[in-house]
């Protein structure tokens, strides 16, 4: 920082925060340039409002970044019994025998139910055995 205002000089190396030379490497979003516009422009006592909107703005990217999208958590179906029993390769009466061994059965009164990700969870710890 060769100035005194906190803002690079013209012959400085870093402008808005990159070594000379990387800035045509890397494309900007259009809105980004536009903060950097207002930035550069904006008077001096109005710079902490400034800042405080771009610090929500980045926590509310933040915030999208780190919440599950719909496309990125899959979906469990429950199966019932002669599916489930299908897809094990087990009888609908072992399923029934077992049911309160089974790590994916999910009970609805005395209705059982299967977690079809866990069955294929538990299949692929089997078949790592």
């Amino acid at each position: 920082m060769s100035r005194t205002d906190g803002t690079a000089g013209v012959g400085s190396p870093w402008v808005i925060g990159r070594p000379r030379g990387q800035s045509d490497m890397l494309s900007n979003h259009p809105a980004v340039e536009a903060l950097e516009a207002v930035a550069r422009t904006a008077p001096i006592e109005g710079l902490p409002d400034l800042i405080a909107q771009v610090e929500g703005l980045k926590a509310r990217l933040y915030a999208r970044l780190s919440a599950p999208s719909a496309a990125a958590v899959p979906r469990d179906r429950l199966l019932n019994i002669k599916e489930a029993a299908e897809k094990l390769r087990r009888s609908t009466d072992w399923l029934y025998r077992h049911g309160g061994e089974l790590p994916f059965v999910v009970r609805d009164g005395r209705l059982l139910r299967f977690s079809e990700h866990g069955i294929e969870e538990y299949i692929r710890r089997r078949m790592g055995r």
